[in-house]
């Protein structure tokens, strides 16, 4: 797919010279990945490179296999474009109508109307985290409030 290969190779060049942490939906995703960690109820079950992981034939094989297995032909995706995902507010992508297939491979389409999830934030963890800029704060809360004074009733 187009798209994919686009991501992949963003993917590639952004993560030479450093070290790059990948979690994958698609594992054709992280097959160029130097070591690839395979978590299995929230232990690390294998670890290695695409090559040996495949060889090994253990958790990671059969997640290949079976995520080849039920791939979707390229001509049932709709491409980013048709989504209105390259150019749009991100409450438009998030959305967006996609294809979902069953497990008999007949599609569906899904209507995704995924909000922001709104958290609740206290102002003293906003604070905290402003920690680093308390000085500047701090300087121009005295300067606006001695300019506002300054000015006549």
């Amino acid at each position: 797919m187009k798209s994919e290969a686009v991501v992949q190779s963003a993917l590639d060049k952004a993560r030479q010279g450093r070290t790059t942490l990948i979690v994958a939906h698609r594992l054709t995703t992280i097959r160029n990945a130097d070591t690839i960690l395979v978590f299995n109820r929230g232990l690390i079950e294998e670890e290695g490179d695409h090559d040996t992981l495949m060889n090994k034939r253990v958790l990671y094989y059969h997640l290949v296999e079976s995520q080849q297995q039920s791939a979707i032909p390229d001509q049932n995706l709709n491409p980013p474009e048709e989504l209105g995902l390259i150019q749009g507010s991100l409450p438009q992508q998030l959305k967006a109508e996609t294809k979902v297939p069953e497990k008999n491979g007949d599609s569906i389409q899904h209507h995704l109307p995924l909000q922001p999830k709104d958290d609740d934030v206290s102002i003293w963890k906003i604070f905290k985290l402003n920690k680093p800029e308390w000085g500047y704060i701090t300087l121009g809360v005295i300067g606006s409030t001695i300019l506002e004074l300054s000015t006549p009733v």
